[in-house]
């Protein structure tokens, strides 16, 4: 059996690069498990008559947590799992979430790490970036909008209910972020 130019087997993946592999297949899991929670038992249970959007809430903090490339990359993924529960034109929620997910990113700056003030400020504007452009779509494709209503009686509250759930959204994130983390390579 001939080796490979790293002296493994051709086609195998290194230990990294299963490590890696492993922790994509984690999140894509996790991710999967908080949409279908969201979709088929957390409306069952309105705070203040409004349902908490978890998944937006989460993409919203690990953007922020992980920058720009793992919160669009994110955003896209948990859009693209929630049009199978929603009801509105296929991309609508896949696009809004995207967008999300890149608009939230500041991971790079290193403010959110030890910083729980960022995140109460990053949920409300997240939420409001996400519903006024999911609506914005709607109204593009010929549905009708209220937008006044709509902003007063579902926006407003959701703002304020992703910002009550954003403190345990944030503790989970930053808890499954720390099973991610790489071990350290003592060189042993």
């Amino acid at each position: 059996m001939a080796l490979g130019s790293m002296g493994r087997v051709p086609g195998l993946l290194s230990p990294v690069q299963r490590l890696r592999t492993l922790r994509v297949a984690a999140g894509i899991t996790a991710l999967a498990l908080l949409v279908t929670l969201q979709a088929t038992a957390l409306w069952r249970f309105p705070i203040a008559g409004v349902k908490p959007d978890l998944v937006l809430v989460t993409v919203a903090v690990w953007s922020a947590r992980r920058g720009v490339r793992e919160g669009t990359i994110t955003g896209f993924l948990a859009g693209l799992l929630l049009e199978l529960y929603s009801g509105a034109p296929f991309g609508t929620t896949t696009t809004a979430m995207t967008v999300v997910g890149f608009c939230t990113a500041v991971g790079e700056t290193n403010l959110l790490k030890s910083n729980l003030l960022l995140p109460g400020v990053l949920v409300p504007a997240a939420t409001l970036l996400y519903d006024v452009l999911f609506l914005f779509l709607l109204a593009s494709q010929q549905f009708p909008v209220d937008w006044l209503a709509t902003l007063q009686l579902v926006v407003l509250p959701s703002m304020l209910v992703n910002l009550a759930v954003m403190p345990a959204v944030y503790y989970a994130v930053t808890r499954y972020e720390r099973l991610l983390r790489p071990p350290l390579d003592l060189g042993v």
